[in-house]
């Protein structure tokens, strides 16, 4: 069995029709943004078993990177271990997913609540070095 690299148009008909998604980028890139309902699973921790925990029904699954050789490698991999679903292979990756406009998931809440933190982290910081300058031990 082999996989069928599909352009991002199919890959889109595809999901609508069922398929599982599957983002083979690291965590911290999914979390930033992703497909809508697509679960993570790092390249680097992929397996036949992760990916039959995840579609105990056997659906079709389709593999998705940033801009498409990562989930080649991915779904050449699940081949040779010897996955017996069908596997698509989104083409040009998330990269192209976002240009021709198809909707994704972004965390910007938890990016500003980050940035706040940062900004009341350098506060605190710059009061308390100016507490210790003005301060004496002697």
């Amino acid at each position: 069995m082999n996989y069928t690299p599909i352009n991002t148009e199919e890959s889109f008909k595809r999901i609508q029709e069922g398929a599982i998604v599957i983002d083979v980028r690291y965590p911290k890139e999914h979390n930033m943004i992703r497909i809508e309902n697509s679960h993570n699973i790092p390249f680097k921790e992929i397996t036949v078993e992760k990916i039959n925990s995840i579609n105990p029904d056997n659906k079709d699954i389709i593999i998705h990177c940033t801009a498409g050789i990562t989930s080649k490698k991915v779904a050449d991999y699940l081949v040779s271990e010897g996955y017996q679903g069908s596997i698509y292979e989104m083409d040009k990756g998330l990269i192209d997913w976002i240009n021709l406009g198809f909707k994704t998931l972004t965390i910007s809440i938890i990016l500003i609540k980050e940035k706040i933190m940062v900004i009341k982290l350098k506060f605190f910081t710059f009061q308390f070095l100016n507490a210790s300058k003005k301060s004496s031990f002697f």
